[in-house]
């Protein structure tokens, strides 16, 4: 194999390989500071949020049929506006009663 073949397929390997080990290590330092909650605090919250609910899970609940949104954009305030609407139907025998 020739000088410049093996040197195109080197730099080649390199615009490759740099890229990909620079995302794992930008990932990996990101995964760490990411500390915005604990272990214990997700645990706890996920079990508040599974009783405050559990009186839902067998109750008939509407269906979503159609969603419209408009999301207005302001870059020089680096914001934005969401509406939306939702329209439900009840796809049940029930009466449903609570949302």
């Amino acid at each position: 194999m020739n000088k410049s073949i093996k040197n195109v397929k080197w730099k080649q390997g390199l615009v490759l390989i740099i890229p990909l080990v620079s995302m794992a290590f930008i990932g990996s330092y990101m995964g760490s500071k990411n500390d915005k909650f604990s272990k214990e605090e997700a645990i706890h919250w996920q079990q508040q949020y599974e009783e405050k609910y559990e009186s839902y899970k067998t109750k008939p609940q509407p269906t979503v049929i159609d969603v419209s949104t408009t999301i207005d954009l302001f870059p020089e305030q680096n914001s934005y506006k969401v509406k939306g609407n939702l329209h439900f139907v009840n796809k049940t025998q029930s009466e449903i009663s609570e949302i």
